[in-house]
């Protein structure tokens, strides 16, 4: 609210000095190059004194076919020096106050994108240690498919074993009983 209250007792000061100046504001031509300006512009004082023409206001030069100058904008409201201070201050004041809203809109979008971030840093680290639960799992099975096939090795192995001292415990026997027989 009292921002809005600074900007209105700006434009009053502005719109009063505005005013009290455009009464007083002395408007001159040159005849030769059909331009008008106020008396204290610089294009102004280069005017020759048999070409310089003086006007009651910018709609008297206009109606006469001359052209506003471009650099004092005769055509255009003269500010007071209390008029172009107070413009002055409210440009300042609305440049802080946009400063300030840059600022506090820069603050809450690196905030919303660090919480983003966060929030994509915690998805792909869930779905990371999903992945990896899925690898572990897959590496556990596969480790024990290996001990399995490694288990089964080893029995065949002691079953060959097994067979083979069958096989020679029958062969024994069996010369045994051949010697016997032959006896």
């Amino acid at each position: 609210m009292t921002n809005n209250f600074k900007l209105l007792s700006v434009i009053v000061i502005l719109l009063f000095s505005v005013s009290l100046l455009a009464q007083d504001a002395k408007i001159v031509g040159s005849k030769a190059s059909k331009k008008f300006h106020y008396a204290d512009c610089t294009a102004a004082k280069k005017i020759q004194k048999n070409n310089l023409i003086e006007f009651k206001s910018a709609a008297d030069a206009q109606a006469q076919g001359y052209t506003a100058c471009k650099i004092c904008k005769p055509d255009q409201p003269k500010m007071t020096k209390e008029a172009k201070d107070a413009k002055k201050k409210a440009d300042n004041e609305a440049k802080a106050e946009k400063k300030k809203v840059d600022k506090e809109t820069k603050k809450k979008a690196d905030a919303e994108a660090k919480a983003e971030k966060k929030k994509v840093d915690k998805e792909t680290k869930k779905k990371a240690d999903a992945a990896a639960k899925v690898e572990k799992k897959k590496a556990d099975a596969a480790a024990k498919v290996e001990k399995k096939k490694a288990d089964a090795a080893a029995k065949a192995e002691k079953a060959k074993v097994k067979a083979a001292d069958a096989k020679k415990k029958l062969d024994d026997t069996k010369t045994d009983l051949s010697n016997t027989i032959k006896k």
